[in-house]
């Protein structure tokens, strides 16, 4: 395999994806039968269907494939944008996002799918088709390099990360569902960035808008989220600086729970960032004005 591999300079690896999928449309499938049969069961898995069922990609539309005529997946890198559908054809639109650079958006309105595609899938499920496709074998090599850099840092103290390491750290707890992923994208969104103020930073678990009413806040807080910089974790609150009396009640009823920051070792990151998220429940729960 080539030292210099073309994906180390991008940071659109979600049209891999697509390219490796267009393999399942029947014009494609004699060019490479082993991509053919790779694309055909990661298609399965993102549309959750079982083995024997046939897949045929249909159609392709911007980044938009279309799958046995009626259901649609939607690739998307940095951010999702829904294509123009009515909402009976949202129930049938898998919104998937795939990232290796570990540097994105994830938005997606309610009634459609959400997915967050792990490298290590990717990388299962291609590992059964030896084809000889230079992209493919790259893009492979590519992903091996990425899960030892993930592997490495996590066995490394914590005291000595840099950048790299809170990036491939980040990562980790996507990749791994050490963050809760269904709460944090499915109506809602997830973000995780470099930011040169707070190194590689992880932004989740979004209070949803209805829950904002319930709690009597909506008019004065747009936002709550838990966010994660270097060894801490914190809730973030957005609101206009008129109503900064809302947010410091919310700030004193999550004082009576936890004084936060939250700080977490290697150790404990998995147990700290599970009671984070039960903080932010009990705010949903218990919190009302």
């Amino acid at each position: 395999m080539p030292n210099n591999n073309y994906f180390n300079y991008t940071d659109q690896h979600y049209e891999f994806l697509y390219y490796l999928l267009s393999f399942a449309m029947e014009q494609y499938q004699d060019e490479d039968p082993l991509l053919s049969a790779c694309a055909k069961e990661l298609i399965r898995y993102i549309l959750d269907m079982n083995d024997t069922e046939n897949v045929v990609v249909t159609e392709l539309d911007g980044d938009t494939l279309t799958v046995n005529d009626d259901k649609h997946i939607l690739i998307g890198g940095t951010e999702l944008y829904e294509p123009d559908l009515n909402p009976e054809d949202l129930k049938n639109l898998y919104c998937v996002h795939y990232d290796p650079s570990t540097s994105f958006t994830m938005v997606q309105d309610e009634g459609a799918h959400a997915l967050y595609l792990p490298m290590k899938k990717v990388r299962e499920i291609c590992g059964k088709y030896p084809s000889k496709n230079p992209i493919f074998l790259q893009h492979i090599q590519f992903l091996d390099e990425q899960l030892n850099r993930i592997k490495s840092t996590l066995q490394n103290p914590l005291k000595q990360w840099d950048e790299n390491d809170y990036r491939n750290f980040s990562s980790h707890l996507v990749e791994d569902s050490v963050i809760d992923m269904t709460r944090s994208v499915v109506g809602e969104r997830i973000y995780m960035g470099y930011n040169p103020k707070y190194t590689h930073s992880l932004y989740w678990y979004y209070i949803p808008d209805d829950k904002l009413e319930s709690m009597g806040v909506r008019d004065h807080v747009r936002a709550i989220y838990l966010y994660m910089r270097l060894n801490t974790i914190n809730i973030c609150y957005v609101s206009n600086e008129d109503d900064d009396l809302y947010e410091q009640k919310l700030r004193s009823f999550v004082r009576g729970i936890q004084r936060m920051p939250i700080f977490f070792d290697l150790s404990d990151y998995k147990e700290k960032i599970q009671y984070a998220q039960s903080i932010m429940d009990r705010l949903v729960e218990e919190f009302r004005v």
